[in-house]
């Protein structure tokens, strides 16, 4: 065994480990272990109606604990504690140990008890619902892959970046979740360079609000992003920056002075009350209008000067003033 895995021959089933064989070997053991997993123990005291009787999750039937089997000719079990939600999903596919053994041993919100009969139909639409994923990821390996992601963002709380998604609450719709196909007619294909965008980036994933955006489009259209409307168009800086001929950075300046969003998506910079040297009435203003309680930030706001500089301007002149 190298590397903790067996390796080379295996003697006792006449073959070599591959790495089907090896989780198929784990997960059993793994299996086996949950047995006396305490949520497992309740859900199977929770489904007994009486003396040798259980109710299925399923059919919502009475059955009992073993049946006779014609077939192999002796009792087999007759119920089983079935993961509501499959350890392995259906279309993600193996991801890790660590998810394994963490929808092993789930809580018991996550456990139902099934008969023989609900228990087997529910297995083979999983494995029908994996088979379908695995041509899914042959025919369409991008959508497929970005379809595969969207769901583990929002619903897998060990997916990286599940916070930013089904953390804040982000779903998917209904239509998309029911199957692949669905999300490829309303998609289509996916070009080259180009990945999953909502338009509205605290809007749920459906239709109206996706689209394949390029990776430029996206990191625009992030909540980091400030977004701006005029004139009926919503753009961020950037963007309007672009559209107009202005530095980004110095709309963004703008706007920290408190000019109005028209002003600050000006070409030609605004006229300002006053420009260079102030005359003794505007002096006089300033002081005055400070000690009558308008901030010097709001003032210096109103004639297009820096709160600092207006701070020194009424300290200098504020003794000479009162004198006169």
């Amino acid at each position: 065994m190298a590397g903790g895995r067996p390796s080379g021959e295996k003697t006792r089933c006449g073959g070599l480990w591959t790495e089907a064989r090896f989780k198929s070997f784990i997960k059993g053991n793994l299996r086996a272990a949950t047995r006396k997993w305490a949520p497992i123990q309740q859900c199977r005291k929770n489904a007994h109606r009486a003396r040798g009787v259980y109710e299925c999750a399923g059919c919502h039937q009475y059955v009992p604990p073993t049946i006779y089997d014609e077939d192999k000719k002796k009792r087999v079990k007759n119920i089983c504690v079935d993961h509501i939600v499959p350890v392995v999903d259906p279309d993600l596919g193996f991801t890790s140990w660590d998810e394994v053994i963490e929808g092993l041993f789930c809580e018991l919100d996550n456990l139902q008890l099934l008969c023989l009969k609900c228990h087997t139909e529910k297995g083979v639409d999983e494995v029908a619902a994996r088979s379908e994923s695995k041509a899914n990821r042959v025919l369409w390996p991008r959508e497929e892959s970005s379809y595969r992601n969207m769901k583990s963002r929002c619903y897998n709380p060990n997916s990286t970046g599940y916070e930013y998604y089904g953390g804040k609450g982000i779903k998917v719709c209904d239509r998309w979740l029911e199957s692949f196909q669905n999300f490829y007619e309303d998609m289509g294909d996916r070009p080259l360079d180009t990945s999953l965008d909502r338009i509205d980036v605290r809007g749920d994933y459906n239709k109206d609000n996706c689209r394949w955006a390029s990776p430029i489009e996206q990191a625009r259209n992030t909540t980091a992003n400030n977004f701006i409307e005029h004139d009926g168009l919503i753009l961020c800086i950037q963007e309007w920056g672009e559209k107009l001929g202005i530095k980004p950075s110095s709309i963004s300046t703008r706007l920290r002075r408190g000019w109005s969003v028209s002003e600050s998506l000006m070409v030609e910079e605004r006229e300002v009350p006053h420009r260079g040297r102030l005359s003794v009435e505007d002096i006089e203003d300033l002081v005055s209008a400070i000690e009558g309680g308008v901030t010097q930030t709001t003032y210096g706001k109103y004639i297009g000067m820096h709160s600092s500089q207006v701070s020194r301007i009424y300290d200098k002149f504020k003794g000479k003033i009162d004198e006169e």
